[in-house]
């Protein structure tokens, strides 16, 4: 796990790391075009885990602690520039030691432009998400196959319908 900042930490789990039935574990995929960013889940046991969004179409699989846990923002490029969520991934859900929970695969697109002025520059960004694609089968199957300690773990579908 690399800390981020004191209280956030990103807990991207690597392929060939170990299955702790002491722990809980959020995958699917999170993808970005053009600018990144990121979910920032806030757990009860006093931590956020942030999910970074990256550019390659593949599960993540993300390690946390047991505890009851909500997405509580998404940082558009930094966390100076987040928002409350306007939608529900996680909302206070307890999540269980041992459990695998799939969480959705989502995309986002981010844009920027400039517009230069006579004394100064506008910048502006803009986000565009769609909406969570519940692709339970397809996304727990290539999980699965990317880290082979979870081969036989059970696993949820924890998306929103």
């Amino acid at each position: 796990m690399s800390l981020v900042a004191m209280g956030c930490a990103t807990a991207n789990v690597q392929p060939g790391a170990p299955y702790k039935q002491d722990h809980v574990y959020l995958y699917g995929r999170f993808t970005y075009t053009g600018l990144s960013m990121t979910f920032a889940n806030r757990c009860r046991d006093g931590e956020v885990y942030k999910i970074d969004f990256i550019a390659q179409d593949q599960v993540q699989l993300i390690e946390l602690v047991p505890s009851i846990c909500q997405l509580d923002k998404i940082e558009y490029g930094s966390s100076a520039n987040a928002q409350l969520v306007p939608f529900r991934m996680l909302r206070n859900e307890i999540l269980d030691p041992g459990g695998v929970y799939y969480v959705g695969d989502y995309s986002v697109t981010g844009a920027s432009s400039v517009d230069f002025r006579f004394f100064y520059n506008e910048f502006h960004q803009s986000w565009r998400m769609k909406h969570a694609r519940d692709d339970y089968a397809r996304t727990t199957a290539e999980m699965r196959r990317t880290f082979p300690a979870f081969a036989a773990a059970a696993t949820e579908d924890r998306v929103a319908h």
